[in-house]
């Protein structure tokens, strides 16, 4: 799943449940079980969401697309962008 490996690259290699000695099969075993996932600390609350949504276990509430994500991915650079641009004035 995408949202594990996003999950994973942002959280030093850890996968969204406790154990670290579970294998990314059972970690996917794991979501669909409905565990709670932990936020991580540092992580924009923005892109946090996007990683939620892609690690949601119900498939109606999960993205549909690749393309979907990407959009929602786009609107948090746009924000930083202008939020870069009011302070550099």
């Amino acid at each position: 799943s995408l949202g594990i490996l996003m999950y994973s690259l942002l959280n030093n290699g850890r996968l969204p449940f406790e154990n670290r000695r579970r294998t990314l099969y059972k970690a996917i075993e794991m979501r669909n079980s409905g565990t709670k996932i932990p936020i991580i600390p540092g992580v924009d609350i923005h892109l946090m969401r996007i990683i939620l949504k892609a690690l949601e276990y119900n498939k109606e509430k999960r993205y549909k697309s690749a393309t979907e994500m990407l959009n929602d991915l786009n609107k948090i650079n746009k924000v930083r962008e202008r939020k870069h641009l009011i302070e550099k004035t």
